[in-house]
């Protein structure tokens, strides 16, 4: 068994790895999540293969989401290895990488008993954090239209295949992460992941035993941006994301 941990960038994926580590899961040697709340992949094997698939669309790593991906053949069979070395090394293994959002597809071709854990947050914190964390010439300085864009690429991605594989997937709101929910123990009980019960808890408050980031005070989180067909999709997957975390849009 498999568990993916993905959403669109600074959604929160580092702080449910950091809480499913801490639960028994083996995660691939690298990153635990940065005070600055920017998320980073745990796998550098699986984020190679990621890169590369991006790389055939000549995407840098942050736009990667405005477009749909092809999994060439030598990728391909870099993810099927990839698959077989864990599961030599471990029975139940994962991974945490935001990337991974344009390809649940292709993961779950890859890894069918997967699990699949997606993180999404509010549009405007989400793009505020990773405007934070690239400064003002990074990729997502190029307007709040087009960053908005991207969020909404990566989100429509996550909640078309959450409702395809409602059986094999959780979908976390980050605020509920500040709020101290366990994610761990939602795999464990509902999803059948074999974690370690009572070793994961994070206080309301934390995201990843760091500090929650502070949000932007009194900030809609569908504000409007300038394209009216944009706002329209912005404010539709937000309700859908919120169906499915379990909230309500109201």
């Amino acid at each position: 068994m498999q568990v993916v941990v993905t959403g669109f960038g600074h959604s929160g994926t580092a702080a449910v790895a950091s809480e499913l580590r801490g639960a028994g899961l083996p995660l691939g040697g690298h990153g635990e999540p940065s005070t600055s709340g920017c998320d980073r992949p745990t796998d550098d094997d699986v984020h190679r293969v990621l890169d590369a698939v991006h790389a055939r669309h000549g995407d840098d790593r942050a736009a990667a989401e405005t477009v749909l991906h092809h999994v060439g053949v030598d990728q391909w069979r870099a993810l099927r290895q990839l698959a077989r070395t864990r599961e030599v090394a471990h029975d139940v293994w994962g991974f945490a990488d935001p990337l991974a959002v344009s390809l649940l597809g292709v993961w779950k071709h890859v890894l069918p008993d997967a699990r699949f854990v997606l993180v999404f947050r509010e549009p405007r914190h989400c793009v505020a954090s990773l405007t934070a964390c690239d400064g003002e010439h990074g990729p997502y300085a190029d307007g709040v239209d087009a960053a908005v864009r991207r969020w909404c690429t990566a989100n429509r991605s996550l909640v078309s295949f959450a409702r395809a594989h409602p059986d094999d997937c959780v979908v976390v709101d980050h605020a509920d992460l500040v709020q101290g929910k366990e994610v761990a123990q939602e795999l464990r009980e509902r999803l059948g992941v074999p974690l370690r019960p009572g070793a994961a808890s994070r206080g309301a408050g934390t995201v990843g035993g760091a500090p929650a980031p502070r949000s932007t005070p009194a900030v809609d989180p569908v504000a409007p941006v300038l394209d009216p067909r944009l706002q329209q999709r912005l404010e539709e997957t937000w309700t859908d994301l919120l169906e499915l975390g379990g909230r309500s849009a109201a």
